[in-house]
């Protein structure tokens, strides 16, 4: 069953997101964000562009690689370049950054310059740093 726009945005944005974690080029990141907005606007449906071969490098802020990597991921549902990404880094960064008022950048900071790297270490930091008690309220809505 072929991707809808969203899923594939979805998983541009998630690239990104571990990008900026890692300290990545920020033309690079700016670049999986630019096309996740592309594919998230546009009309027709990427995936049956993709499967139709049609050019996608022809849509505005979208190359050649990032045609390419669209391709993969409507062909097969992921990116083998995102699977690398999840195994350099901790699987609990992406509950993190779901958390309220998380993102990438502040994720990163926990992580590297704190060392946290769970919903567990932070809020045990936060309880000893400020005396904070945890609520469930505290997840974002996905």
């Amino acid at each position: 069953m072929p991707l809808h726009n969203k899923e594939i945005a979805d998983i541009l944005n998630e690239v990104a997101d571990y990008l900026e974690i890692k300290g990545e080029n920020e033309y690079r990141i700016n670049s999986y964000r630019n096309a996740a907005r592309t594919v998230l606007g546009l009309s027709e449906s990427i995936s049956k562009m993709a499967e139709d071969e049609k050019d996608i490098q022809s849509i505005p802020d979208i190359g050649e690689s990032m045609a390419g990597k669209i391709t993969e991921i409507a062909r097969t549902g992921q990116l083998k370049q995102l699977k690398k990404l999840r195994e350099q880094l901790p699987e609990s960064i992406r509950d993190i950054m779901k958390l309220e008022q998380m993102g990438p950048q502040r994720t990163k900071i926990l992580y590297e310059e704190l060392n946290i790297d769970s919903i567990d270490e932070l809020k045990k930091a936060a309880k000893k740093k400020f005396g904070w008690v945890w609520r469930k309220n505290h997840q974002k809505n996905s």
